[in-house]
């Protein structure tokens, strides 16, 4: 995949994200622009191992945690996104 790549969605969703970021890529294109895009769903969350997050913050962080010999506190996930997972899962 690479910045020519053309966005190809499948879903009303990828629709949307399709037609997000399309003027910003034609500025960008045009060089009146410099940007990067990100979605957050693509980088973000507790769902996505190989996210940003995790891989520059939260594995580094216990790797340096293990090696002092310290213990990392796990941090539950709130009822309330429990729930709404839960629900949505029923759909």
């Amino acid at each position: 995949m690479t910045e020519e790549t053309p966005f190809n969605p499948c879903s009303k969703t990828g629709k949307v994200r399709a037609k997000i970021p399309t003027p910003h890529i034609n500025e960008w294109k045009s060089g009146a622009l410099t940007a990067i895009i990100a979605r957050a769903a693509d980088f973000y969350g507790s769902e996505t191992p190989n996210g940003m997050p995790k891989v520059l913050v939260f594995k580094p962080f216990a790797k340096i945690i293990k090696r002092r010999g310290l213990q990392m506190i796990r941090c539950r996930t709130p009822p309330t996104i429990r729930r709404m997972r839960r629900e949505a899962s029923l759909r």
